[in-house]
This record gives C-alpha cells, sequence and structure tokens, in this order.
C-alpha cells in the first residue's frame, strides 16, 4: 500500500468578478492518487524532418501505424513512363521507423503493375510486418518478419495472426509488446508467460491470464505461475445473486451483489420498498490466495456500463467508486464519490476535501474535483492550488474559463489575466482579442485589423494576427494568418498554421511555442497522414510539397517533392 500523505492547508479566499476562489482545509492524501515513483514532466514537442522520405509516397492502406512505422514507396525508373505494367518500371519500397528516424528495411521490384508498399510490407500486426519472397530459381518462398529492431524471423513457414501474436508450426510465436518491441516465445509443455498479449489483465503486483470458463492462471513479474484459480467458486457467489458490480484496486477483485430475502425477514442490510436485501462484499487477492468478506458501507453505483468506477492512471491503489450509503436500512437517494483502497475502505476522503464532490479527473499535474457547486483543482503533492464557482467556469489547463459574449480567463489564484471576444466580427470588432482556446497553459486569441484604404485598393482586406499569453512570457506574437485546424480525429484540434507574411506560411502545433514547419506555400499545406497515441505520447506524421529547382538556362528544371515532419509530443 502506498503511504497517504496529509496536507493542511491555510485558508484564504479570493474574489475576482463572480469568480469566487478558495483554499480549504485537506486531508486524506491526494498524492495518494499517484504512484510512489511518479514525477510530472510538462510535455515537450519535438518535430524531426523525415528528409529520408523526401519524394516517398506513404502507403494509404497501411499509413503510419501506431509505433511509428511507415510503409512507402517511390517511383525511382530514370525516364518516367506512363505504361502500366511497364517492364522497366522500377520501384522501391521501404518500411521507416519514423521515432528512430531511420530505415527498418527496403527493397526494389521492377516491371509489373506498379505494387503499393502494403502488399510487399504486410502488415500482421502494429509493429509486426511481413515480406514475402518466391525464389526465381528454386520456387520456395521465404518470409521475413520486420519489427522496429529489424529483421525478427525469416522462416519458410507463414505465421498466424491473432490480435498482438503470430504464431508459427514450430512452436515460435512473436508477440507486439506495449512499447513496439517485439519478443519472442517458444512453446512447450510449460505454458509460456506473455504480458504483452490481450488475455492478461494487469495488476498491482501480478498478471492474471483468462482461461476456459471461468479459470484464471497468476503470474507474477517474473515470469512465474502463481497459482491457476477459479475465482467465481473462491468467491462463492450464489446464484441467486443479483445487481453485481465489480472493481479492482491493488492486487485485488472485488464483487458486490445483492441477495432477496423473505419479506418478513428481521435480519437484512437494506431494503427497496418492501423488498429486504443482504448487501455483500468480498474481495480475491490474486497474490496470496485470500478471500475478504468487507463491511462496505454502501451500495456501489457502477453505472450502466461500469462508466462511474474511475481508475486514477498513475496508481493502482484504490478506485473511485459512486457508493448510495446505507441508513437506517435504506439506502441514500444519490451517490457518493469516494476513493476506495485494496482494504475495501475508504484511501482518499473525498469528501472532506470537497463536499458533495461528484466528478473527478486525474491528469498531468492535477485532480480536478467537481460538485454541483464548486470546482477545485489540486497538484501531485496535494496542495490545493484554487477552487471556482462550479455554475460560472470550467477549468482548462491551468486556467478558469468563464464563457459568455466576452470570455475571461483566471489563473488558479483568481486573477484575471485575460479577457476577449466569443467571435470576430466587423463593425467594432476591429481590434478587439478574440478568445481562441487554451493548450498546455497558453491561451490563444487573435487580433483583426482593418485594412488602409488606397485609391488603387478602396476595399482592402482585413489583417488577422495570432498571439498567446502565458503567464511566464506574457503576450506574444506568433504571426498573420488564420488558425486552420486538421480533419484527422486525433489531429483535429491539435495543429494550428499561421503565416508570417503573404508567401512564407509557419506551422506550429497547439500549446508550444516552437514551429513544425516553415517555408509553407499557404495556410493549408501541412497535411496529417495519421496519428497514434501511446500512453501519454503522441505521434502525428504530416506532409507537405516542396517546389525544387535545380539547373540553370535551359537546362533548369522544377518538380515538386512531397516532403514529411514527424511530431512527438511527450
Amino acid at each position: 500500500m502506498k503511504k497517504t500523505k496529509i496536507i493542511a492547508l491555510t485558508a484564504s479566499l479570493a474574489l475576482s468578478a463572480s469568480l469566487v476562489l478558495g483554499m480549504t482545509a485537506c486531508a486524506g492524501g491526494v498524492n495518494s492518487l499517484y504512484g510512489d515513483d511518479y514525477t510530472y514532466t510538462a510535455p515537450t514537442m519535438t518535430a524531426t524532418a523525415l528528409d529520408a522520405l523526401d519524394g516517398y509516397e506513404i502507403d494509404s492502406v497501411n499509413g503510419m501505424d501506431k509505433f511509428g512505422i511507415i510503409t512507402a514507396q517511390k517511383d525511382v525508373t530514370p525516364e518516367a513512363t506512363e505504361a502500366e505494367p511497364d517492364p522497366d518500371r522500377e520501384m522501391e519500397y521501404i518500411l521507416y521507423d519514423a521515432v528512430a528516424n531511420k530505415q527498418i528495411a527496403s527493397t526494389t521490384k521492377t516491371g509489373g503493375y506498379i505494387s503499393s508498399a502494403s502488399s510487399v510490407y504486410f502488415k500482421m500486426t502494429d509493429g509486426l510486418y511481413c515480406y514475402e519472397e518466391t525464389s526465381e530459381t528454386t520456387g520456395e518462398t521465404t518470409y521475413t518478419y520486420y519489427a522496429k529492431s529489424g529483421a525478427v524471423k525469416t522462416t519458410d513457414i507463414s505465421g498466424t495472426r491473432t490480435g498482438n501474436t503470430v504464431t508459427f508450426s514450430d512452436g515460435t510465436v512473436l508477440v507486439v509488446a506495449d512499447d513496439g518491441t517485439v519478443n519472442t516465445y517458444r512453446l512447450g509443455i510449460q505454458p509460456v508467460f506473455m504480458p504483452e498479449t490481450f488475455t492478461f489483465t494487469e495488476y498491482k503486483d501480478v498478471y492474471v491470464q483468462s482461461l476456459s470458463g471461468s479459470m484464471s492462471r497468476v503470474w507474477n513479474a517474473e515470469g512465474e505461475i502463481v497459482r491457476e484459480v477459479n475465482v467465481m467458486k473462491e468467491l462463492a457467489v450464489p446464484d441467486s445473486a443479483s445487481s453485481a458490480s465489480t472493481w479492482m484496486a491493488g492486487n485485488s477483485m472485488f464483487i458486490q451483489y445483492s441477495i432477496a430475502l423473505p419479506f418478513d425477514a428481521s435480519d437484512y442490510d437494506y431494503a427497496v420498498g418492501m423488498q429486504k436485501c443482504d448487501l455483500v462484499t468480498k474481495s480475491y487477492n490474486f497474490e496470496n490466495g485470500k478471500v475478504t468478506e468487507h463491511n462496505f458501507d454502501g451500495i456501489v453505483d457502477a453505472g450502466t456500463n461500469g462508466e462511474k468506477i474511475i481508475y486514477s492512471p498513475y496508481s493502482d491503489d484504490g478506485v473511485f467508486l459512486s457508493v448510495q450509503k446505507i441508513e437506517n436500512k435504506q439506502p441514500g437517494a444519490s451517490a457518493t464519490l469516494q476513493y476506495y483502497g485494496e482494504d475495501g475502505k475508504v484511501l482518499v476522503d473525498v469528501q472532506k476535501l470537497l463536499p458533495e464532490a461528484n466528478d473527478v479527473t486525474v491528469y498531468g499535474e492535477y485532480v480536478v474535483l467537481k460538485s454541483p457547486a464548486t470546482i477545485s483543482v489540486y497538484n501531485t503533492d496535494g496542495e490545493l492550488l484554487g477552487s471556482a464557482d462550479a455554475s460560472a467556469v470550467t477549468f482548462t489547463d491551468g486556467y478558469f474559463v468563464r464563457s459568455g459574449s466576452t470570455t475571461i480567463v483566471y489563473n488558479l489564484a483568481g486573477e484575471q489575466v485575460f479577457s476577449g471576444k466569443e467571435t470576430a466580427g466587423h463593425g467594432g470588432a476591429y481590434g478587439e482579442k478574440v478568445y481562441r482556446g487554451i493548450a498546455n497553459g497558453l491561451i490563444y486569441y487573435t487580433i483583426e485589423t482593418e485594412g488602409t484604404a488606397t485609391s488603387e485598393n478602396p476595399f482592402p482586406s482585413s489583417t488577422t494576427t495570432v498571439y498567446t499569453y502565458s503567464e511566464a512570457d506574457g503576450d506574444k506574437t506568433l504571426g498573420e494568418g488564420e488558425i486552420v485546424g486538421m480533419s484527422s480525429p486525433l489531429l483535429q484540434d491539435i495543429v494550428y498554421i499561421y503565416n508570417s507574411s503573404s508567401e512564407d506560411y509557419t506551422a506550429y502545433i497547439k500549446g508550444y511555442a516552437d514551429p513544425v514547419a516553415t517555408g509553407l506555400d499557404s495556410a493549408i499545406a501541412l497535411d496529417g497522414e495519421g496519428a497514434s497515441k501511446l500512453d501519454d505520447v503522441i505521434y502525428a506524421l504530416y506532409s507537405y510539397t516542396e517546389t525544387v529547382t535545380s539547373g540553370s538556362g535551359e537546362t533548369q528544371t522544377t518538380e515538386s517533392v512531397t516532403k514529411y515532419v514527424f511530431v512527438t509530443i511527450a
């Protein structure tokens, strides 16, 4: 069990417009929502030009997988030809690791129809690709399997994919781990520990593998079998049980259910109308095999699909549960949010932190508690950073925001740091700040300036300039131009485009001051090719076209070259 740190804070109160911020006494250890080894680090952005892929076409089927592996092709015929198939046509196919910015494999094929890179490097699963080659002399086929590390297996037998595993008839199994590493296992008489496969549930110190029926196999972190167990049998859940809810904490699985009793029963836990019920809460510890029955203090409201059971992404010691407290044999009309530990008791007293709290978000450096009346924000040390009127504001990336015809932004101390209109418009809107959003501590806004009329141009276009504000750096100008969002679901609202002149555009990632690409020919020149998210790391691939001129005089030629930029936010 991770230690609980108790913090006491001095009360203070700040008023700003209709926003009320305050500090309240804090007890219960907000830092228990984070693991002992958790240290918050602000995410940083790295943009890498993939010059080795200049002129390649990203394959539309494979694209870029979630680990940043790219399949692409390029016509390298000395003189381009329109014929297809063409015996003289030469195509190069490449498998590329964008994260490491290095080539994994490449091959060249001549003649015949143009193949796509996805048919040359066939994706078995994200992180693992198969290259098939048949000898012209012997007719034998060889299969080479590639991962980030290069070739991991060459064989004359094809593998069978299941989820993130590929199994071969010789007993070899290739498994792609969560970080993209491909591990090789050998099947035999003894079971093989493969924590990367989807059949495992990871608890605090053990892995639980689902077997046939209701059997489970338990492994420790060293890959040793701890036990095989029928959990439901150990918990002795009767067939008459109803309204079951399950959750995890530490190394234990919990189950809570009700047993209907006769109407005239004198010994019961709660009643709904005339129906009397016993409430049973048990846990099974996968590490030591012990069953514990808990004197739980209410009925867990798991929601329709378990959506009300909330886990902190940074600690596996406990779980947020909404519980209907039982008083005088009656369940409460509303549920109370608390953070429960492996002992079935409250580990962090959420209601002491914020009375009537009914929602929680744990992310990055913030723990955000909400009640119908209040939003409270804590840091990873359990310190209360600020509270606000929940009916008036929302919390966004380190600021409280009050929306309306005018958007007002406050810092966590309750001080107003920004005020701007919701939308731009003519007739008095020129020169006014227009709020455009917040990301990673940066407030984005634009100011539209009316052009100056001349005799040659009596109706000039207006100019929009993009700015950011942060408490550390104040106001900064990014340049003239409009904000443009990408259409890919993951990239949408991440990429913004600004131009520094009428012919030279610069691309930025929302929330970061460093540019991703410069010298673009338009505000929509940067295309989102693909993106993925692994834990807290975002990978994004973008392309743009650059006009390249070579030679001089009559021999001067101009061609358009596709270039790629790979962005990591971690």
